[in-house]
């Protein structure tokens, strides 16, 4: 697929064609091969892939041919997957405590009393914030 950009001052269509997709590599994988393996077997590669945050194929590429598979599809572990995935059900559990925190401490502002509610939910927002910086501690951000 080409896409036409119209040159300095000129018409569309006489510009210079631009390549979209995957870059063409050296040695293409033109062939492809058909296991046939245990369900056991076939939970175990996926697990073992998932570990290594490689496909599948560019997993048993590399285990079966000792060498580094650069083409290999780098995806993350499922740990760092499902880390990723609790950090922003944190995230939504933590707004979720904040818009409380607001309603109720518009409601003591408008009634002028501290309401008791308000004073509960310091703890959680401590804990929810001890949890979001394990989470990130673990999955190597900066929080």
């Amino acid at each position: 697929m080409t896409s036409v950009d119209a040159p300095e001052g000129g018409v569309k269509g006489q510009g210079v064609k631009r390549r979209r997709g995957r870059r063409p590599v050296a040695e293409p994988k033109t062939d492809s091969l058909r296991l046939r393996c245990t369900p056991a077997q076939h939970a175990a590669l996926i697990e073992r892939a998932d570990r290594a945050g490689l496909s599948v194929a560019a997993y048993i590429l590399a285990t079966a041919l000792g060498e580094e598979t650069p083409r290999g599809a780098r995806r993350p572990p499922l740990e760092r997957r499902l880390l990723a995935k609790l950090l922003g059900e944190t995230g939504k559990i933590g707004s979720n405590v904040n818009q409380i925190a607001r309603a109720l401490n518009q409601g003591a502002l408008n009634s002028g009393r501290a309401d008791p509610d308000a004073l509960t939910l310091a703890p959680i927002q401590a804990e929810l914030s001890l949890i979001r910086d394990a989470l990130m501690a673990a999955l190597g951000r900066e929080g």
